[in-house]
């Protein structure tokens, strides 16, 4: 941090969801003695979510030593369920955690895990990581926190756009803090961003469907392949086309509610499909495609044999 931001530590909030087994003397006192002195120390889960929702802290700490569920917390905030940022920043203190502990701990969305014994100068650094560095952030059906996938989107070939949450403490220490009305719009960007960023994974694996089931019905597969595809296809058709509508997006979502209707065909002709049943799958998939991303060849974008694996016989 620079000397700018530094100067501006008594502006951070902090909610402290404290265990028996953190030692509270130790590192408290000495974060109060580096100008952090907004600090809300909850014993039970009660005084937590009233520390959370009251005081819409920049920082939240965790211990896995907890006499409660802070997993349940965790993910509670992280959806919106509980406290008025689901971006905050999230720290978690654990107990010599091995290697696949750490890994597992970071899946619940925090931005940090850090070993015990905790130092003050430890969690100022961290601090610094959060305001200066903070990971993009990334959702799916059951995750929703900073991005730790190696641009892994980027080699498969889709197009990914980070998506950056709201910094309240990386505001703060700069002196410039979001309040009210603004954070609430930068959070409801954010979301809307995280739901157009879930969608377009959707839509890879859609295409996909679409367009493997004709490569499938031209290789000859396994009929049983063709009705799981045709099976997947229709549930996922379903589904996008519920994200849409919940969205208002009427134009894309005629287009979901035809090709579920021509995967719902299909699916009832399997296992006796033609060529010509699947006529309108990959241009519906494709005119989808257009409507929700940005100018591309679906089939540009996809590895027909390495996605038909998945559905050869064993």
């Amino acid at each position: 941090m620079s000397g700018a931001k530094l100067s501006n530590r008594t502006e951070v909030k902090i909610v402290f969801a404290r265990s028996k087994e953190t030692d509270w003397q130790a590192l408290v006192p000495p974060l109060e003695l580096m100008g952090f002195s907004n600090i809300l120390a909850a014993d039970d889960e009660e005084s937590f979510r009233q520390h959370l929702i009251q005081s819409s802290p920049d920082v939240v700490i965790f211990d896995t030593g907890l006499p409660y569920n802070a997993f349940s917390l965790i993910d509670a905030i992280r959806w919106g369920r509980l406290g008025p940022n689901p971006f905050v920043t999230l720290m978690l203190f654990a107990a010599s955690p091995t290697a696949h502990e750490v890994t597992k701990l970071l899946g619940s969305g925090v931005d940090e895990v850090m070993v015990k014994p905790v130092t003050a100068s430890a969690v100022l650094q961290r601090f610094s990581v959060q305001a200066t560095k903070r990971k993009p952030f990334c959702s799916t059906e059951n995750y929703i926190g900073p991005d730790r996938r190696m641009d892994g989107d980027k080699l498969l070939g889709v197009h990914y756009v980070p998506v950056h949450a709201p910094n309240t403490l990386k505001a703060r220490l700069e002196g410039r803090p979001l309040r009210g009305e603004e954070l609430k719009n930068a959070i409801a960007r954010t979301q809307i961003q995280l739901a157009e960023q879930r969608m377009r994974r959707e839509l890879r694996t859609l295409g996909k469907l679409a367009i493997g089931a004709e490569q499938l019905i031209a290789d000859d597969y396994e009929q049983y392949a063709m009705c799981q595809m045709m099976d997947d296809l229709v549930g996922l058709s379903r589904k996008f086309a519920i994200t849409c509508a919940n969205a208002g997006m009427v134009s894309e979502l005629e287009l979901l509610v035809r090709l579920l209707d021509a995967a719902l065909v299909a699916r009832e002709k399997a296992p006796r499909l033609q060529q010509q049943d699947l006529a309108e799958l990959a241009p519906l998939a494709g005119a989808i495609d257009s409507a929700l991303s940005p100018p591309a060849v679906m089939r540009s974008l996809i590895s027909i044999p390495s996605f038909l694996s998945e559905y050869r016989p064993a």
